[in-house]
């Protein structure tokens, strides 16, 4: 999502698994998240996603703009978080 003002949108977001049984939910985000991104790498198996902290955000705080990066586990039927970090 973005505005066209380049600031953050409020919404939610979620990763789900979807397998032959059944869906579920791997990951949620925060509430009142903004400017989510998505990409999944399929040869490494992992996924990463990029938001907005609303609220650090308009209240011009360092670390509001997160980035998680999983690795889904085929063997195992799990999956991890790698990295959590702040992008600025």
């Amino acid at each position: 999502m973005s505005g066209a003002s380049g600031q953050a949108l409020r919404g939610n977001a979620a990763v789900f698994e979807i397998g032959p049984e059944s869906a579920r939910r791997v990951w949620s985000a925060p509430p009142e998240i903004g400017n989510v991104r998505a990409y999944a790498d399929a040869p490494d198996s992992r996924w990463e996603v990029g938001y907005v902290d609303v609220k650090r955000f308009y209240g011009y705080l360092p670390k509001a703009v997160p980035l998680d990066i999983f690795q889904a586990g085929w063997d195992s039927h799990a999956y991890r978080r790698l990295v959590h970090q702040p992008l600025d």
